[in-house]
């Protein structure tokens, strides 16, 4: 299990420029994320993500939220940790012998679990001073760019937190840090193609919580 902390942005141009300066691209490619739920989005409702990125199942956990910051607190599961594949299928109240991932994907086959947000997403990711920073233009051509640290506790959040405030400030985007919640993109993405199940899971008076 790691814990995802993660902060989005929509640098102009002079800001990307100071932010990408000195960088080292990593990866480069396209990411489709199909995001699954019960018929009564119980997972949603209780701030779990679980998807199928390109072929492999994750799962992610809302854990908190920086109020002073609005950075984003996750945790991760994958399907290649025994622990977080054992937390998955709990997780999905799956039960049988079989392997968990034979298990979900008879789950959908039965429609038990529902797709009900796909994102196709080209992703370029950098890594600077100790910082992911991914650059997302979704099939809405929807850009954000996300400044992200990985840590596996709790002790390493505020770090992590410091490091990417130090690096919007370096990159002139400290007004945007202390400023308002940038939309993900799994939000924008169901507001774009299913603006009523957006609503539905998200009423007026959580939609400032973006």
């Amino acid at each position: 299990m790691l814990i995802e902390i993660e902060r989005n942005f929509q640098p102009n141009k002079e800001q990307m420029d100071k932010l990408l300066k000195g960088a080292e691209l990593v990866s480069e490619g396209t990411d489709v994320d199909v995001y699954y739920d019960f018929a009564d989005y119980r997972l949603h409702k209780n701030k779990i993500h679980f998807r199928l990125r390109n072929n492999d199942f994750e799962m992610k956990m809302h854990i908190k939220e920086r109020k002073e910051s609005l950075v984003s607190v996750q945790q991760e599961y994958d399907m290649l940790n025994k622990n977080d594949t054992e937390f998955i299928k709990q997780t999905l109240q799956l039960t049988g012998d079989m392997p968990t991932e034979v298990l979900i994907k008879e789950c959908i086959e039965k429609k038990i679990l529902l797709p009900f947000n796909t994102i196709t997403s080209h992703k370029k990711k950098y890594k600077k001073d100790g910082v992911n920073i991914v650059v997302n233009t979704t099939d809405t051509n929807y850009e954000i760019t996300e400044l992200e640290c990985l840590a596996i506790s709790e002790i390493e959040i505020d770090e992590a937190i410091a490091k990417i405030k130090d690096m919007a400030v370096s990159s002139c985007m400290g007004k945007e840090f202390e400023g308002e919640k940038v939309m993900g993109k799994f939000k924008e993405n169901l507001l774009a193609k299913n603006s009523s199940l957006y609503n539905e899971l998200y009423p007026k008076k959580e939609n400032k919580e973006l």
